[in-house]
């Protein structure tokens, strides 16, 4: 999933329009629509605004991850499964 298409994802599911989202950020109508189209892609500054208007993270609307993963959620999937190994090792050596 693009950038575009989670910035609308996002939009979409907090029940904003394209407009009250412009608005929010203070760009226009008509960035909004580039950003969700993948024609342009919104400053650092504004992507911190989407994420507190949208409730989610950077990280999340930068993710190339599928599932919508954030980097976050996968490093500590990876602990976990890692500290998970290395108990069932340890038990086993005893």
């Amino acid at each position: 999933m693009s950038l575009g298409e989670r910035i609308k994802e996002q939009r979409k599911n907090s029940g904003l329009s394209q407009e009250k989202v412009a608005e929010f950020v203070g760009v226009s109508r008509q960035a909004v629509t580039k950003w969700e189209a993948n024609q342009s892609a919104p400053s650092t500054e504004n992507l911190f605004k989407l994420a507190e208007i949208f409730g989610t993270t950077v990280d999340m609307l930068l993710s190339s991850n599928e599932d919508g993963k954030t980097l976050q959620q996968n490093r500590s999937t990876i602990s976990t499964k890692w500290r998970k190994k290395r108990k069932q090792r340890n038990a086993g050596a005893r």
